[in-house]
Parts: C-alpha cells; sequence; structure tokens
C-alpha cells in the first residue's frame, strides 16, 4: 500500500512539474516570440524580447519598445525607447533620455522625467531629475521630491540630504 502512495506521489509530481513549464522567449530567423514547451502562445514578430518579470515580457517592434503578457496581450504599446520592470506591477519606461513609470494598464504613475533610477534599499529608490536627487518608495510614491542635491542613506529609517552645501 505505502508503494502504490508513493508510486502515485512521484507520478502526480512529475505531472505537475511538466504542466506547469514556464513561458520562454524563442527566436526564429531574425525574430522573437513567447513559447511554453511546444506550444507557441505569441508568434516570432518582435525585433527583440526580454523577460521583464512572471507573464510579462518587453518587447520591441519598430524600434519602440512596450510590454506584452504572455498569452500576447500588449499592456503598455510600443511606444517607448525603453522598458524595464520595477517590481509591483510597475514598469519603467524611457523617452528620449528620461525615464518615468507607469502601471500594467499604462496609467502614469511617475511623470517621464527622470535621468536615473536607483534602489537604496528594499523599499526606497533614488531618483535624478534635472540634476536634483529625491527618493520614491516601492509603489511609485514620492518620499522626498527631487529637489535636492544629494541623499544618502544614514540608517534603516533616515536620509541625510544636502542642499545649497549644507546636510
Amino acid at each position: 500500500m505505502k508503494t502504490i502512495a508513493f508510486l502515485l506521489t512521484v507520478f502526480f509530481f512529475f505531472c505537475s512539474v511538466a504542466y506547469a513549464q514556464k513561458a520562454e522567449i524563442y527566436q526564429n530567423k531574425d525574430k522573437f516570440g513567447i513559447k511554453q514547451g511546444d506550444k507557441t502562445l505569441v508568434k516570432a514578430q518582435y525585433e527583440a524580447m526580454e523577460f521583464l518579470e512572471e507573464g510579462f515580457f518587453a518587447f520591441k517592434k519598430k524600434g519602440k519598445c512596450g510590454v506584452i503578457t504572455k498569452s500576447g496581450t500588449i499592456v503598455i504599446p510600443d511606444a517607448y525607447d525603453g522598458v524595464k520592470s520595477y517590481g509591483n506591477g510597475l514598469f519603467l519606461v524611457k523617452d528620449g533620455k528620461a525615464w518615468g513609470l507607469v502601471d500594467r494598464t499604462n496609467k502614469l504613475v511617475l511623470p517621464i522625467s527622470y535621468t536615473s533610477f536607483k534602489f537604496v534599499n528594499d523599499h526606497l529608490c533614488e531618483v535624478k531629475s534635472q540634476g536634483k536627487f529625491g527618493l520614491i518608495n516601492k509603489y511609485g510614491e514620492i518620499v522626498i521630491p527631487a529637489q535636492y542635491e544629494g541623499v544618502a542613506p544614514f540608517n534603516d529609517t533616515f536620509f541625510l540630504i544636502e542642499k545649497g552645501g549644507k546636510s
């Protein structure tokens, strides 16, 4: 009886592993698409593709970037010069030399006016706009406006800010 239970457990384990294959990018000649196992989910039609986060991929078409789901739904149109995952359902989008944040519906969360994003810990990101620094949280909300010459972590709770040469 124990042997049968063990064999059934092993059988169901391997069936679930086979069923839970991840979607992955594939290339056909010079175009890219998305497959899951042997099944094509998105035909190879894009100039480039990159995995962003679970179920979402960046794509490039006619030189512009957007975000597509593994099922082929375009959630962020190919209107940007670059796209990266920010986490928590947000994406960094680039227009020219500036970056901003959009959500999964392409709603602007943070204006496209920042030249750099640098995570300082799991919850906060240093941003730079027009040569000034500030902080945003992991949800894209402004914590400290980008109006300071410098922002540096003091400890887990406090940050040193510099304005007019003073900290």
